[in-house]
């Protein structure tokens, strides 16, 4: 059965906010990124390859792992995007 709506404007209106918002979002991440995390690799080289050293060790042990523990990995991984989300976005 079909969705009957009031008014298709504001279906519109709805969606084009929606967009707007995911735009904003995706802007406001992205210049956080740059004035955070491109200086502190710029600063501290160091700290960024040792990053990079840690990644490529959990992504070999990821490989060899069964798919509860690689289940458990990529939740524990959206939570951390999350926190880091919630702590650039204030």
């Amino acid at each position: 059965m079909e969705k009957l709506s009031k008014c298709p404007h504001q279906d519109n209106q709805t969606e084009e906010n929606m967009i707007n918002t995911i735009k904003l979002f995706n802007e406001t991440i992205e210049r956080k990124f740059w004035e955070v995390v491109i200086p502190l690799m710029k600063n501290e080289p160091e700290l960024a390859k040792n990053i990079v050293n840690i990644g490529y060790i959990f992504l070999d042990r990821y490989t060899k792992r069964n798919m509860f523990i690689k289940s458990i990995f990529w939740i524990c991984m959206g939570l951390s995007i999350g926190l880091g989300i919630g702590v650039l976005l204030p």
